[in-house]
């Protein structure tokens, strides 16, 4: 859009976020986190491909970022899992790309059948893509099962997210075969975002006015006194990141503790 058509205050508005940009430190952010892993990897030795589909990249040279290019292709896919199954690679970057028709597996027909160690640095947002992913190094044939690791950042704001995951994963494993966890459960992830939770948080915030105001009272009042419980503990964890961190620790701290102290007493009592 010309300035003539964004009009006198959305060109003020337009001028004014530029600035805020250019005057922004981002410190060691990278702009290209695919590009600035492999870039660290292969600085240590460590061969690395890439299934991703991707066609803009960065390269690193001398400490210098610089735009290029990329091809992506059927072959090149195959030849990078021949590649990765033969060891000739150690690592390969996956996407949504690649989250279907390959094989990453120890297998028993492969020349490289070390244990593989899949680490999900961004967790895909479809379930049914995100389990295909994990299906990649966990397949029929294999001589030892694979490991997962989901990485977290050390913030009391990444506990929601991946309790959401957690929840998708008991969810989809419910349905397709009546029980909440599979050989692919990842039992450090947070589990409150259920009816427990809900409970627990809406109780919480009953017995703390001073900090459900702190929150901009999220939960209504419920029909038969107390604050409204239903939804209450995924409303209320979208608000936790306003709150200073030491109070977004102690708040999931109680949080955690009061929903294992009430699981394990539903639990006892054959309730759960």
């Amino acid at each position: 859009l010309t300035d003539v058509e964004l009009g006198p205050a959305g060109a003020a508005a337009y001028r004014r976020v530029k600035r805020m940009i250019e005057q922004s430190s981002f410190g060691d952010l990278p702009i290209s986190p695919i590009d600035f892993i492999t870039h660290q990897l292969e600085s240590k030795g460590v061969s690395v491909g890439e299934i991703t589909g991707r066609t803009h990249a960065v390269m690193y040279e001398d400490g210098v970022v610089k735009y290029r290019t990329r091809t992506s292709s059927p072959a090149q896919n195959i030849e990078t899992v021949r590649k990765f199954n033969s060891g000739d690679l150690s690592v390969v970057i996956l996407n949504q790309s690649g989250s279907t028709g390959i094989s990453l597996h120890a297998s028993e027909k492969f020349l490289d059948q070390r244990k593989r160690t899949m680490i999900i640095a961004q967790p895909e947002l479809n379930i049914d893509v995100f389990m295909q992913t994990l299906g990649r190094v966990f397949r029929t044939g294999q001589v030892v099962p694979p490991a997962y690791k989901l990485l977290i950042i050390d913030l009391p704001a990444e506990k929601r997210p991946a309790a959401v995951l957690g929840k998708k994963m008991a969810g989809l494993s419910a349905n397709t075969t009546a029980s909440r966890k599979t050989d692919t459960t990842f039992a450090s992830i947070p589990d409150f975002l259920n009816q427990y939770g809900d409970m627990v948080m809406a109780q919480l915030m009953e017995e703390d006015p001073q900090l459900h105001a702190a929150l901009g009272s999220p939960l209504a009042d419920g029909d038969k006194g107390g604050l409204k419980r239903e939804d209450a503990v995924r409303i209320v964890t979208g608000r936790i990141p306003i709150l200073p961190l030491a109070q977004q620790v102690e708040l999931y701290e109680r949080l955690e503790a009061e929903y294992s102290e009430l699981m394990a007493s539903l639990e006892a009592t054959g309730q759960s």
